[in-house]
This record gives structure tokens, sequence and C-alpha cells, in this order.
């Protein structure tokens, strides 16, 4: 199974298509809510249980090379970098929607070791969120002003003012599964086309203030 956002033209940004493959043959739902998506998926990985026959039909298509492709797009924005990026992919293979969970660990990791990802706790406080941040940013000349950053308030809060005051840069985390943050730093642009790019395999980029 796999989600894809192109099939919901002309109605709201948040529908989806949701394709499943069953018997070799594939299948379509359009138009989606995304958490209605996620439900689906979740029901068939955890219980192996198929939504209603009336609501798909069958198309043709290779899904397992659509993920891939999203993967393999994402995992080369986010690393910035051809040349690790290509290692990372040449030693994290993945071969369909079952192995997603997985690469995604590996991708969080990857780009944790280049100082592209900050983990912190949920709990964590200014002293170690402003740090963070300021590594994230390096060179970027974003404004961080600590005075507007109330200590008794917490990192999706702290986010969020960031990201009212930044025009071109977004304060943002990948889903992990965890209750921890794990942060990034990406343009707009960057962050717009990684968001979107996460949905096609069914994980989750948004800013901070979202998590």
């Amino acid at each position: 199974m796999y989600v894809d956002e192109s099939g919901s033209w002309g109605k709201s940004k948040e529908l989806v298509n949701l394709y499943l493959k069953i018997e070799d043959k594939k299948y379509l739902i359009s138009d989606l809510s995304y958490s209605d998506a996620v439900k689906i998926m979740r029901a068939f990985v955890k219980k192996e249980v198929l939504p209603d026959e009336k609501t798909y039909t069958e198309v043709i298509g290779n899904d397992d090379a659509i993920v891939k492709s999203a993967f393999k797009d994402l995992s080369k924005l986010l690393l910035a970098d051809p040349k690790t990026a290509q290692r990372f992919l040449k030693k994290h293979k993945h071969e369909s929607m079952e192995d997603m969970d997985h690469a995604w660990e590996e991708l969080f990791f990857a780009l944790e070791r280049k100082g592209k990802v900050i983990e912190l706790d949920w709990k964590a406080r200014k002293d170690s969120f402003i740090p963070a941040v300021r590594k994230l940013s390096a060179g970027l000349n974003l404004d961080l002003d600590e005075k507007i950053l109330h200590d008794e308030e917490d990192i999706p809060r702290w986010g969020k003012i960031l990201n009212a005051q930044w025009t071109e840069y977004v304060l943002s985390a990948m889903d992990i599964g965890s209750d921890s943050y794990a942060l990034m730093v990406l343009s707009k642009e960057d962050f717009e086309k990684a968001r979107e790019l996460a949905k096609v395999f069914l994980h989750r980029i948004a800013v901070i203030e979202e998590m």
C-alpha cells in the first residue's frame, strides 16, 4: 500500500489516494483524508483487515517503484550531499512498503550522524533547545532571540514562535514514533517537498508546533 496526493484534483490538499496491492493486482481508493488513509494502513498491517471491496477499483501500476522513488528523493533532499546519499541508499536497500519503517529509522540515524537532525526529549528545557537550534541553523543567519522564549513553555511553543519570525526557513521534525523531537531546520521549499515525499510512504515530517 502507499499514499499518493496527485489524484486530489481541485479538492483539499489534505485529500489523498490510497493504493492497495492484493494478489498481484493494484487497487485505488480515491480522495481519502490523510488520517483515514493511515487508519486503513494500520488496520491492514496490524490485523490484516482490508477495507470494503466496494470502496476500491482496480488500476494498473507499480506501487513499490513509487515508494522507492519517493524515499530515494527524500534521502537525497535531506542528506543534501550526493555522495553521502548514494552511499546511504546503496547500503540501505528497500524493496517494498513493508521495508519503510526500517528505512525511515535508518534515514533518521544517518541525518543525526550528519548533524542535520538533533533529537531532544519532550521535556527538554530552553537551555537544551536553544543550543540545538543554533547548531541546526549554523550559517543561515536566522534570528534567535532567547528573551521571547519563556522558560515555562515547551519545544512546540518555542518552535511556533521561531517559525512565526523566520521567513525563509522552518523548524520542523521527523516523526520517529517516540515522545522525543527529531528537530530539523529546512528551507520552506525543502520542507514542503520533504513533507509530501514522506507522506507517500506514510511517514511524517511537520512543523515543530504540529508534532
